[in-house]
């Protein structure tokens, strides 16, 4: 139930959100708009104003703005006729769409940061996951440790306040036994262990990653954060395709089925994770809208 209440919303709202910035857009530029829908299907209720045939549908997936003389065929050259307008008017109707979808896309991810933080990969020697396999596991360590020392030999014991120092005595050290000492809460111990070598990055490995932590931000920077984030999934996705048309690949993109699935998979993960993936979608749609602009 969660998932199809999850797929309805995130359609619902994109596309109702996309028409609306059509239709306000239309409004201010004088073109007669017959017919603005929320939802599809069979009208369930609607009524006049202004022109304008307001109308609930039954099948609640977004929404519907039919202009007066958008299709060639319906051109009688009357002044309020969507394609009577110049270029730049209809311009702008179009692009309209795409960019509240864009402006959901920076809300959504502004509102994810402002709630729930943005994660920061901390600098101290404190054991953030252990990795299943490994020596940090092997040995006993666990979550929250902190690494306060680290013995090379009998006549070395280095200090450790940074997560580096720690990282780089642990990569040099393939197959060499080291003695870490750790403080797990209020109690101190000293712990064996053997860095195994990893034949990818040529270096050694004990399994474990840095602690991170979430950090809270205000209102405005959490809106600057927002944007950068719109800003890098739409560099990132206009790379992808560049990248795939360079190569004659067709990119790997779901269709509406396809999102409808990962969709109801993510709302079931929590709320934070349906937002962002509500935020990407935003995002894709955006972009996709404004590749080719019709006049």
């Amino acid at each position: 139930m969660i998932g199809f209440l999850a797929i309805v919303f995130t359609f619902g709202l994109i596309i109702f959100l996309h028409e609306l910035g059509h239709f306000f857009v239309a409004k201010k530029r004088k073109i007669k708009v017959e017919n603005f829908s929320l939802g599809f299907g069979p009208e369930i209720y609607g009524y006049e104003f202004g022109g304008t045939r307001y109308s609930l549908r039954l099948v609640p997936l977004g929404g519907m703005v039919k202009m007066k003389g958008e299709l060639l065929e319906e051109k009688k050259g009357e002044p309020d006729e969507f394609l009577s307008q110049p270029w730049y008017s209809r311009i702008s109707v179009v692009a309209a769409g795409p960019l509240m979808n864009y402006l959901l896309a920076i809300f959504i991810f502004a509102g994810v940061i402002y709630f729930w933080g943005i994660p920061k990969v901390t600098t101290e020697p404190v054991i953030g996951e252990i990795i299943q396999g490994m020596p940090a596991e092997e040995v006993g360590l666990k979550p929250g440790d902190r690494i306060v020392e680290i013995e090379v030999n009998q006549l070395k014991r280095e200090k450790i306040t940074l997560w580096e120092e720690a990282a780089r005595i642990i990569h040099r050290s393939a197959n060499k036994k080291l003695e870490l000492k750790i403080k797990r809460g209020d109690e101190f111990f000293d712990i064996l262990i053997t860095p195994k070598y990893d034949e990818k990055q040529k270096i050694g490995l004990i399994g474990i990653t840095p602690e991170v932590k979430t950090i809270k931000l205000g209102l405005i920077n959490s809106l600057i954060k927002g944007v950068e984030q719109a800003v890098f999934w739409t560099v990132f996705t206009i790379t992808y395709l560049a990248r795939s048309l360079i190569k004659l690949a067709a990119p790997e993109l779901s269709g509406p089925v396809g999102i409808a699935q990962v969709v109801a998979q993510t709302a079931k993960t929590g709320w934070q994770n349906y937002f962002y993936l509500l935020g990407l979608i935003s995002n894709g749609l955006a972009i996709f809208n404004f590749l080719p602009i019709p006049l």
